[in-house]
């Protein structure tokens, strides 16, 4: 029956249970028994969802061809895939041995998944090993994390144009790494859902939709990051001229301000799901994007030095701008997918 449809018969068992049967190649191919547990579970559109535990329990292994990877980099990304798809285990081999640029490569990349740990080293073979349990973080949790921690690169931003601490600014790439670790780790936990729906109800996840709108709120928060970094690269360019110019500093302050207020309103609201409030938001990241952000500030920096550093930082400040916005988009997402008086879902069934 593999892809088709078949009719069961819908049957009372007892007073207060219904059972329909299950197709026998089903059953057979999955090497099910009488009394063997089924995971049952409702999907979005009011279908039912029926996994075996063998299904549900399966772990995958890769194993990558050291040999065969000539160019350098390869093998880390192969690996870092491997970790999004939910690999639990990962083994790299070299017949004719494994060299210290290969070794180094593995031990770069495997610090930069979170869960994933070498647990045994040989002269031919490296194995990494996944001790991250899926269920035990939650999207919210996970969504609430990344904001943290854009805030504090904000904050960082802040101190320093108060009270030129670059040390503050210096921190930044380390926050901007446990970023990129956080993705990485979101990838494969969306991933991880879509094939197992089953964790869902213990992730928070109700549907694909939820799923392909946390995926892309994770890539925006990342680009954020960047956005970020590139801000605190350029104030150490400016070096002491930042705190002779009183009135470019007093610029450069509300404008960070203004771009960390919007930051955090737009969190807010993907989280709330709220339209109404999504559009107020919007409305004000155009006017922001128009009248702040905008060339127009520069005219009164005199410096040409300084004219272009407050150009660059002024073109990071549009692009987190930007993933604000789209931030804010996928609140439509999810409010559709929940439906509602505003958007009333409407289907019609027909009969085969």
């Amino acid at each position: 029956m593999a892809g088709g449809a078949s009719l069961r018969r819908l049957q009372r068992v007892g007073k207060a249970t219904y059972s329909i049967s299950l197709p026998k190649e089903w059953v057979k191919m999955r090497g099910l028994r009488p009394g063997d547990v089924l995971e049952v579970y409702e999907e979005s559109d009011g279908s039912l969802r029926v996994r075996s535990r063998a299904d549900k329990l399966a772990e995958s292994s890769y194993t990558i061809n050291a040999e065969l990877c000539r160019v350098y980099g390869q093998i880390s990304k192969l690996i870092a895939a491997c970790y999004r798809r939910g690999c639990e285990r990962v083994e790299v081999r070299a017949a004719g041995g494994l060299n210290g640029e290969i070794v180094k490569e593995v031990s770069e990349i495997a610090s930069g998944l979170p869960g994933f740990e070498i647990i045994e080293r040989t002269n031919k073979s490296i194995v990494l090993q996944n001790f991250v349990d899926p269920s035990r973080f939650s999207v919210k949790g996970l969504t609430r994390r990344l904001q943290t921690m854009i805030s504090t690169m904000f904050g960082n931003i802040s101190d320093f144009l108060f009270s030129r601490s670059y040390e503050d600014i210096k921190s930044m790439r380390d926050l901007r790494e446990k970023i990129h670790q956080l993705h990485e780790l979101v990838i494969r936990l969306l991933i991880t859902y879509l094939e197992h729906r089953g964790l869902g109800r213990r992730i928070g996840l109700r549907n694909s939709t939820e799923a392909y709108c946390m995926l892309m709120f994770s890539d925006h928060m990342l680009r954020i990051a960047e956005h970020l970094c590139s801000i605190g690269d350029d104030l150490l360019r400016f070096r002491k001229r930042i705190w002779r110019n009183e009135e470019m500093l007093n610029l450069l302050k509300e404008l960070v301000g203004t771009a960390s207020m919007i930051f955090e309103d737009s969190v807010n609201v993907f989280i709330n799901t709220d339209p109404q409030h999504t559009m107020k938001i919007l409305n004000q990241i155009f006017n922001i994007v128009d009248h702040r952000f905008s060339s127009r500030e520069l005219l009164n920096v005199r410096d040409p030095k300084d004219t272009h550093l407050i150009e660059r930082i002024l073109c990071s400040l549009r692009g987190i701008m930007l993933e604000c916005e789209r931030i804010v988009e996928k609140v439509f997402d999810r409010f559709v997918e929940d439906g509602g008086p505003v958007c009333m879902l409407k289907e019609t069934y027909t009969s085969a």
